[in-house]
């Protein structure tokens, strides 16, 4: 169990506080416990398949958005929309994969 943490740690997944784990979505309302990560990028969904989301960030590339790496409003995830973000973007599981960390702003 305390491999798969440090995994999901060296991903950004999750955070180590102290002693305890805790996932970077409930940081995310503790300034104080975490600092701000990512860049702020504009991102454009693609198509939305069960499960995950093909996103073209800032007309560049394309890359994998999954529910678990989205800390946004779910109705952003749908065909066409736009928005920018402060994302990381990473290499998960052989996969370019964006990891939203915070919507900035709505298009």
């Amino acid at each position: 169990m305390r491999a798969s943490l440090r995994i999901l740690e060296r991903e950004g997944l999750v955070k180590r506080v102290g002693e305890r784990y805790y996932t970077s979505a409930a940081l995310r309302s503790r300034p104080l416990a975490a600092r701000v990560q990512g860049r702020i990028r504009t991102v454009e969904v693609e198509k939305v398949y069960s499960g995950f989301a093909v996103v073209v960030v800032d007309d560049r590339f394309r890359a994998r958005l999954e529910p678990s790496t989205y800390n946004g409003p779910r109705e952003l995830i749908r065909k066409g929309s736009r928005f920018r973000a402060r994302v990381t973007v990473a290499r998960i599981g052989g996969r370019t994969t964006l990891l939203v960390h915070d919507v900035v702003q709505a298009e």
